[in-house]
């Protein structure tokens, strides 16, 4: 078993991609069309091989700030961590023997001396004691993921709570419609109108970056952008999400501050929860800690889902209490 840390000019990507989609880990948030276009071609991965066959990837992204690396996990790219090729074991003892094998070996290839490294993994990453002796910090977090797979329209809307139909019945009194909108103009334009009014959901320092996802995301079909817009036109809610070949991710959602009333969030994620339904696929809200978004989530009838944080800081970073 061998493990190496390459840039990713030098990776085969068909064979990592490859991987990923058939990896119970996998998401297209580690399938390098989204790495490239989200970290433009710069980013480097561990890949595990076995004899000659790729066993597991991880991407790494190191970055400088004030002398010191960082291994840390870019925004808009919820999962990461190790990645474990689809595999049938005879044993569950056999299955852990070989994961801890191959984990070991993608721990030695995360570079020495960093700083800190800090990454969420896929909430189907069933093994992290190997990081844990590492002394490395676990933390658990959670997503709510919704599945629609199979479903009718009127199966996922039994499962809302009685104040999200009702939420979903004032947007359409209000004569809210839901168009496809492939250009983000919308959300960007209600992005910046919000972080004016005192409401900062996405630094605009990351807007460029959200184009470029946005914009690729159409041309590939792993992405599309819904826009609510009421009876005078006016843009009043704008979303992004992604995909791949099992789930729609919410990427990012907001409302217009100034038309909160309307009502509009709730039936522009019901159509996107829809969409999923119509491509066969979960829908993963993504998570959130914060109380309010959580009861957001929760409303739609989704499960929560748990997900390590895997972290490491430096000696000197936690004396100095970073």
């Amino acid at each position: 078993m061998r493990a190496s840390l390459l840039h990713s000019k030098d990776i085969d990507k068909q064979m990592w991609d490859r991987l990923v989609a058939e990896s119970p880990q996998g998401s297209i948030f580690i399938e390098t069309g989204y790495l490239d276009t989200l970290l433009s071609n710069d980013w480097s991965g561990i890949e595990v091989y076995e004899d000659n066959e790729l066993i597991a990837i991880m991407p790494v992204l190191i970055k400088k700030k004030w002398g010191f690396e960082y291994a840390l996990q870019p925004t808009m790219s919820k999962y990461w961590g190790v990645v474990f090729a689809k595999k049938a074991y005879s044993g569950t003892q056999k299955e852990f023997s070989f994961k801890k094998d191959v984990l070991a070996a993608a721990i030695d290839c995360i570079p020495k001396g960093l700083a800190m490294f800090n990454y969420n993994f896929h909430p189907d990453f069933d093994y992290a004691l190997p990081f844990f002796w590492k002394s490395y910090s676990l933390r658990t977090s959670y997503t709510y993921i919704l599945d629609t797979r199979g479903k009718t329209e009127s199966e996922i809307l039994s499962n809302y709570s009685a104040q999200l139909k009702n939420s979903i019945r004032t947007a359409q009194k209000n004569e809210i419609t839901i168009i496809r909108d492939n250009s983000g103009s919308a959300l960007l334009k209600i992005l910046d109108e919000n972080r004016k009014s005192g409401k900062t959901i996405l630094d605009p320092g990351y807007y460029e970056m959200l184009d470029r996802i946005i914009n690729n995301g159409s041309k590939n079909g792993k992405g599309f952008s819904l826009t609510a817009v009421d009876k005078n036109g006016e843009e009043v809610a704008s979303s992004v999400y992604l995909q791949d070949s099992h789930t729609v991710y919410a990427l990012i959602h907001i409302m217009a501050k100034v038309f909160s009333k309307t009502d509009a969030l709730s039936l522009l994620v019901h159509k996107a929860v829809l969409k999923a339904t119509s491509e066969n696929c979960k829908f993963d809200f993504l998570g959130s800690t914060i109380e309010p978004v959580e009861a957001f989530n929760r409303r739609f009838g989704a499960k929560p889902v748990s997900y390590l944080n895997i972290s490491k800081k430096s000696r000197l970073l936690r004396l100095f209490g970073k």
